[in-house]
């Protein structure tokens, strides 16, 4: 546990010192910084992400659901429409 506290603080206080956001914008970034962190490989868990270990599901980038890719290097934004279906997958 005090690991985790640990890697949350130091990643929002990154995240807060990179954006320039003023330390009060912690609670909105939170949510973000949390999704990262158990989307991530963890050694300690066998190189699994989190949420793969404790759920069997595969971690999905926020960049999949943005970006729509045909093949690689082919990226192209997606319309409001694919957006939408994309979300509703999740």
């Amino acid at each position: 546990v005090e690991r985790v506290g640990r890697s949350l603080r130091e990643t929002l206080s990154a995240l807060i010192s990179e954006t320039k956001r003023a330390p009060e914008t912690w609670p909105m970034l939170l949510p973000v910084v949390n999704s990262v962190i158990n989307q991530s490989p963890s050694s300690a868990i066998g190189g699994y992400a989190p949420l793969t270990a404790f759920t069997g599901r595969q971690p999905v980038s926020p960049l999949d659901v943005v970006f729509a890719s045909e093949s690689v290097g082919d990226v192209r934004p997606l319309n409001s429409a694919e957006v939408t279906a994309k979300v509703a997958a999740l």
